[in-house]
């Protein structure tokens, strides 16, 4: 009888915790079905508008380059690596890791990062440049 129970209470326990249906959260369900595992360097490739006079107001990738164009006059040149759905950063001359961009979705228009450098938040480039 007590096996009983205690197997009676596996089960209910197995069917309720599989009925449950949960609420997607936000960050993922605007997630891009293309980012998957993988997001493939070209669709990187070319030049990504912030449109905002603000820090990285410009990114523009080469096969394994990222120069950054920055509000004051300022460019910064590092080599990328893409690991799953990050960008990471690091130095061409040590080799040392600087910073590992999150890409949030990413399609032939928009690129969408959950945190870009030190920027806290969501940073959404396109390829299109606004006046």
């Amino acid at each position: 009888m007590k096996y009983f129970i205690c197997n009676l209470f596996i089960i209910l326990f197995i069917f309720c915790t599989s009925c449950i249906k949960t609420k997607p959260s936000e960050d993922s369900g605007n997630m891009n079905t293309e980012l998957g595992d993988k997001i493939f360097q070209d669709k990187l490739l070319g030049k990504w508008y912030l449109n905002e006079w603000d820090l990285y107001h410009t990114l523009d990738f080469s096969d394994n380059e990222i120069v950054i164009h920055n509000h004051i006059d300022t460019t910064f040149q590092y080599q990328y690596e893409l690991k799953g759905d990050s960008l990471i950063f690091s130095d061409s001359f040590n080799h040392k890791k600087y910073y590992v961009n999150q890409i949030f979705y990413i399609n032939d228009e928009e690129l969408v990062f959950i945190n870009f450098m030190e920027k806290e938040g969501k940073q959404k480039y396109s390829r299109t440049k606004l006046k």
